[in-house]
C-alpha cells in the first residue's frame, strides 16, 4: 500500500496491555498530515470517488479516466466506491451517500468494464438496502447492508430532524443475483452503530458494535467511540465468534495488510495501538505519551497517528517500513488456532508447537472450558478440575436425568468429575490421582503457563480434532 490512505477512524481500548510490545520511536509531526477521504483503494489502484475517476498506482500521480454518459446518467454526480474483481469493477454508493429519502426504492450494485466506460450488469441489493462493505472470499461475495429511515418529531406534520440506520444484514452470493443471509453467531447491532466487514489477508472479519458511546472533538471534528460487542472470523464459510483473553475494544479498522485497535495500558496510564494480521493474535506498538487517538492512516510512506491533546489535534509519524518489519517478525502467517465448540480463542500469546504437540496458554483455555485451576507457585504445579455438571457442558438437565437413573445420549460426556495435575517442565502428570506421562511438559513462557492442548483436553473428558485446512485444533465439550 502506498502513501495515500485507505483507513478510517479508530478508537479502541483495552483493560490492560497484554500482548508482546513493539517499541517504535514516535516524533511530533512538524507538518500537518491528514487523510484524503476522496481517495480509496480499489484492490488494484488508488482511485478518486467521483465518476469519471482519477486513478493512480502510487497514490501520488493521478490520471483522469475518460468516462461515458451511460455510467454518468446512472450514478449521476454521487460519490461511489470502486471494488476491483480481477477483471472489472463493482461500484456502489458509500455510507456517506446513504439517505432515508430512498428508503422505499431499490438500491443497486453496478458492474462496469475495466476501461470504466460500460455498465456490464446491474444487480438489485436485497431488502432495498444500502451496501456498507463488500468483500470476496473463496468464490463468494459478501455484502454488509443497512436500511436508513427518517427520524421525525412524532407530530401530525412529521417534521424530519435526522435519520437512523438499522436492520444490518450480511448476505452472500456467487453471482449477485441469488443472495442469502450468511449465518452469524451473534445478532448484528440495531440503530446507528454500523457493523464492519473486512477481508484481512484472506480472513473475513465481522465486527459488531454496542449502542451508545461518547464523542471526542478536535479542530471542529467529532469522533465517536463505539464499543465492540462481538468479533467474528470466518472459517469454512462459517463465521465463528472470537473470545479474547484480554483485548476489549471500542473500534477496529484496517491499515494496509493489518487491522489495528487502540489499547489503554492501565498500569502505565498510557495508550497503545495493537496490530494483527488475522484478527485473532495481536502485538502492540507503544506510544510515547498518553493520548486520545482519533485517526490512524497511511500517507507519504508513513503511518500517521492523529491524536487529541487539550482539544487540539497532534500528529505522530511512524516509519512504515520499520513498522512492517517488526510486525512481520512478530506475527506469523502460519499461526495455530484453537476453536472451543463454536468459539475461536484469541489468546494473549499465540500457541506454540513442541515435538508436534500444541501448547497453549493455560488459564484462558481452562476458563473457557469451565475448569477450575489451582496453582502452587512453590512447586510450579497446577491442578485443573472439571465438575460433573461441567462434563455435560453445564447442562443441568442432563445431570438431573442421570441422577434419577434416566437414559442419556451415549455421546454425552462422563458425569464424574475429572482432575489433572501437572508441573512445569515435568512430563509426569496425574489424572484423577493416577500417574501418567505427557508427550511434552507444560512450559513457562513470558510469565504464562503453556500446557499441551490435546493431553489436557482429552484427560478432562473432551474431544480434540485437527482441521488441517485452517490449522485449527477443535475442542468439543458438549
Amino acid at each position: 500500500m502506498k502513501k495515500i490512505v485507505l483507513i478510517l477512524c479508530i478508537l479502541l481500548c483495552c483493560s490492560s496491555a497484554c500482548y508482546a510490545d513493539i517499541q517504535v520511536d514516535l516524533s511530533s509531526a512538524t507538518e500537518k498530515y491528514d487523510v484524503d477521504s476522496n481517495v480509496v483503494w480499489s484492490g488494484k489502484e488508488w482511485i478518486t470517488t467521483k465518476y469519471p475517476p482519477e486513478i493512480s498506482g502510487d497514490g501520488e500521480s493521478f490520471t483522469l479516466v475518460d468516462g461515458s454518459k451511460e455510467i454518468e446518467n446512472e450514478v449521476l454526480s454521487r460519490t461511489v466506491t470502486y471494488f476491483w474483481t480481477g477483471s472489472d469493477y463493482l461500484i456502489y454508493y458509500p455510507i456517506i451517500q446513504h439517505t432515508y429519502q430512498a428508503e422505499t426504492l431499490d438500491k443497486y450494485l453496478y458492474r462496469i468494464s475495466e476501461d470504466m466506460k460500460t455498465i456490464v450488469d446491474k444487480y438489485t441489493i436485497p431488502d432495498k438496502a444500502w451496501i456498507n462493505n463488500i468483500v470476496y472470499h473463496d468464490g463468494k461475495y459478501y455484502i454488509l447492508t443497512e436500511n436508513v429511515v427518517s427520524k421525525t418529531d412524532g407530530t401530525a406534520n412529521s417534521r424530519v430532524y435526522g435519520e437512523s440506520c438499522y436492520n444490518f444484514c450480511l448476505y452472500e452470493s456467487t453471482d449477485f443475483y441469488d443472495w442469502k443471509k450468511a449465518e452469524l453467531p451473534f445478532e448484528l447491532a440495531k440503530y446507528d452503530k454500523r457493523p464492519s466487514l473486512y477481508n484481512i489477508n484472506g480472513n473475513i472479519a465481522v465486527i459488531n458494535y454496542e449502542s451508545g458511546g461518547t464523542g471526542l472533538v478536535a479542530d471542529g471534528e467529532v469522533y465517536t467511540n463505539p464499543e465492540v460487542k462481538n468479533f467474528g472470523i470466518m472459517q469454512n464459510d462459517k463465521v465463528y465468534e472470537v473470545k479474547f483473553e484480554n483485548l476489549v475494544g471500542k473500534q477496529i479498522d484496517v491499515l494496509g495488510e493489518y487491522i489495528y485497535s487502540e489499547l489503554y495500558d492501565e498500569e502505565n496510564d498510557k495508550e497503545q495501538i495493537a496490530f494483527s494480521n488475522d484478527g485473532i493474535y495481536w502485538v502492540n506498538l507503544s506510544l510515547s505519551n498518553q493520548r486520545n487517538i482519533l485517526k490512524v492512516y497511511e500517507k507519504n510512506g508513513c503511518i500517521v497517528i492523529k491524536s487529541l491533546s487539550d482539544r487540539k489535534a497532534e500528529f505522530d509519524i511512524v516509519d512504515k517500513e520499520e513498522l512492517n518489519l517488526q510486525l512481520s517478525n512478530s506475527l506469523s502467517s502460519a499461526n495455530t488456532y484453537v476453536r472451543l465448540n463454536n468459539t475461536i480463542l484469541g489468546f494473549s500469546q499465540p500457541p506454540i508447537t513442541e515435538n508436534d504437540r500444541i501448547l497453549v496458554p493455560m488459564r484462558f483455555l481452562f476458563e473457557q472450558m469451565g475448569a477450575e485451576v489451582d496453582w502452587n507457585d512453590a512447586t510450579q504445579t497446577a491442578t485443573a478440575k472439571i465438575s460433573a455438571s461441567k462434563g455435560f457442558g453445564d447442562n443441568a438437565a442432563a445431570v438431573g436425568m442421570a441422577e434419577q437413573g434416566s437414559a442419556i445420549d451415549s455421546k454425552a460426556k462422563p458425569l464424574e468429575a475429572r482432575t489433572v495435575t501437572f508441573s512445569i517442565d515435568n512430563t509426569t502428570a496425574y489424572v484423577n490421582g493416577a500417574e501418567t506421562t505427557m508427550d511434552v511438559p507444560a512450559r513457562l513462557i513470558n510469565d504464562q503457563t503453556f500446557v499441551p492442548l490435546r493431553f489436557l483436553s482429552e484427560n478432562l473428558g473432551y474431544t480434540v480434532e485437527w482441521e488441517e485446512a485452517n490449522n485449527t485444533a477443535i475442542i468439543t465439550t458438549e
